[in-house]
């Protein structure tokens, strides 16, 4: 099953630069909120900036467009066309901002060829056992202080995705191409992919992701059909791989389950209990018949504005709600053209992918594509970002020798191909330099929060203290682990001097309290006034907060403050009651 090589190397480095691009996978950055989509996407638009910038087109180059292209454009055309009748159209630009970089990715790796380099496969093998044995780890030891537990998120095991099911989701459209490069490979290499593999597949079991089991079952399935007198000849290689997902399923069906308290896991705390509930989700199904019929259904809501749609409750839902369909959510957003487009081109990669099916490549993306079909089903995938890259790569192998449509072949000059290359990469100057902004902004919002919950602790402590001395000590010594280094520094200085001059250490405390409970206000006024406004990508982060920021405000007194921070709330969502309520209470507080 492809055991040679496309004969056709590319050239010199190309590859490499698409690597850098799927090296986000590892990019995280604590003390934020958005510990994972931020980083990661402001990774990626730097990198495809790169790859666009220094790989622009040449003379001679073949530009035709594809079936998939042009249904693919025709949906962005229409999204964002979809903000003329869209209730906050800076809600649906921002998604559709969000959407261009992996839509741009995908030029960049068509351009790349990375599929024709064997060193490329021999580094993603690698990278998927390192991050599935990351999460296996955590899974195994989730209470260990080891450095596989520091990458922060919501879910283990998480690895360093932010939660266990975008990690699933990841390793269900790569795990193909790691069964590729089994068969393809010899020696050490198919070693190498194998053990991948297994991390992979082991990984996907043991995070419970029910869409990832059924989207891998469909996408192997398709691919066994389509490839079985491959792997017929490749008999021995063909029941490791079967004999290795057998194992998987066993071994994890074995785990303790005194690790179920460490995670989120529902009824779904064992193999057996989580395969009864593959086709039985109450909720979902709620989740979809609230949806149905709230949207104009020729049109939608607008791209992105689902969410700001009264429903008949009068109630709505914040910015990051999703429906967790891909389909459905196109079809409230962009009505019947919408998901009319989105499921056609889905189908056409698939087709595109289908035509390659005699190769082990086209195999591999054929199941790729076939998988994340299915998993869009039952999961979003907007916010996914190192899966939206790795499946900008796929699309690029499906769609290589895709033929031009009729009439589809670009007959432009290499000045005008190059000035629309060009432009791609100033917008994604500014695209990185808005998220960039966007983090900065995040992170200094965290670090208020930070200092907040830090002054309301040394204050619990110094409260205990006035009780008991030697009871406040203790409780002070168990809030520092949560302090910041500064903070812990501060404090424990002022207790080695206490000890060492015999005298109580209560006074200096009370005072570093009061210092930095002063400092609050002024840093408040701040993020409201000036570092806020400034916050332009990610508008649910935006809106979340500023939700909180005016929260704080009222409970802190500062109803100048909570004002701002309400009004920018209602700016990216007009129909947030809660924020309606704290403006209204603003006003008459003043």
């Amino acid at each position: 099953m492809g055991h040679v090589m496309e004969a056709q190397q590319p050239r010199e480095w190309r590859y490499l630069l698409w690597l850098a691009v799927l090296l986000g996978v590892f990019v995280v950055v604590p003390g934020m909120m958005s510990v994972t989509y931020l980083p990661k996407s402001l990774w990626a638009a730097v990198f495809v900036m790169l790859g666009l910038a220094v790989l622009p087109p040449r003379r001679g180059d073949s530009h035709g467009l594809t079936a998939f292209g042009a249904v693919w454009l025709a949906y962005m055309g229409w999204a964002l066309l979809s903000l003329a009748w869209a209730e906050q159209p800076w809600v649906g630009l921002d998604r559709w901002v969000a959407l261009s970089l992996p839509a741009l990715a995908y030029l960049m790796a068509r351009r790349t060829r990375f599929w024709e380099s064997r060193a490329f496969w021999v580094c993603v093998c690698v990278i998927n056992a390192v991050v599935a044995a990351i999460g296996i780890l955590q899974f195994v030891f989730p209470d260990s202080p080891a450095f596989f537990n520091q990458f922060p998120g919501t879910q283990i095991p998480r690895t360093t995705m932010g939660q266990r099911n975008y990690s699933a989701m990841y390793f269900a459209l790569t795990a193909p191409f790691l069964a590729w490069a089994f068969f393809a490979f010899r020696g050490w290499k198919s070693v190498l992919a194998f053990v991948a593999f297994s991390l992979a597949l082991f990984f996907i079991i043991l995070s419970r992701m029910r869409g990832a089991w059924l989207g891998c079952a469909f996408g192997a399935a398709l691919a066994v059909s389509a490839g079985w007198p491959k792997l017929r000849r490749a008999r021995l290689k063909s029941l490791a791989l079967f004999g290795m997902a057998v194992a998987g399923l066993i071994t994890a069906s074995l785990v303790k389950q005194r690790y179920v308290q460490f995670f989120d896991l529902g009824d779904k705390t064992t193999i057996g209990s989580t395969l009864v509930t593959l086709f039985r989700d109450n909720e979902r199904l709620v989740l979809w018949k609230d949806a149905w019929g709230t949207t104009p259904l020729w049109w939608g809501a607008g791209f992105g504005n689902y969410p700001l749609v009264v429903r008949p409750d009068c109630k709505v839902k914040m910015l990051d709600y999703e429906l967790h369909n891909d389909y459905l959510q196109a079809l409230v957003d962009l009505g019947i053209p919408g998901v009319a487009l989105f499921a056609g081109a889905a189908l056409l990669l698939l087709w595109a992918a289908w035509r390659q099916r005699r190769e082990g490549l086209g195999l591999a993306a054929m199941a790729c594509v076939a998988t994340l079909a299915l998993i869009q089903v039952v999961m979003f995938t907007s916010q996914v970002m190192d899966a939206l890259l790795w499946f900008a790569g796929v699309a690029a192998i499906a769609n290589r020798s895709a033929p031009a449509l009729a009439g589809g072949r670009l007959r432009l000059p290499v000045w005008a191909r190059r000035t629309g290359n060009y432009a791609a990469v100033i917008w994604l100057v500014a695209m990185a330099a808005a998220i960039a902004v966007s983090i900065d902004c995040d992170r200094k919002f965290r670090r208020f929060e930070r200092d907040v919950i830090d002054v309301s602790n040394l204050n619990r402590a110094l409260a205990a203290m006035n009780q008991d001395a030697k009871l406040g000590l203790r409780e002070l010594e168990y809030q520092m682990r949560g302090f910041q280094r500064d903070l812990v520094r501060r404090t424990r200085s002022i207790l080695d001097g206490a000890a060492a001059s015999g005298r109580p250490p209560i006074a200096p405390l009370q005072a570093l309290a009061r210092e930095r409970g002063e400092r609050l206000g002024p840093e408040l006024a701040r993020l409201a006034r000036e570092i806020m406004p400034r916050m332009w990508f990610c508008s649910h982060l935006i809106h979340a907060r500023c939700r909180t920021g005016a929260d704080v405000s009222a409970q802190m007194g500062d109803f100048d403050s909570s004002e701002l921070f309400c009004r920018r709330a209602l700016f990216w969502h007009p129909h947030d009651a809660d924020m309606l309520l704290r403006l209204a209470q603003c006003e008459l507080e003043r």
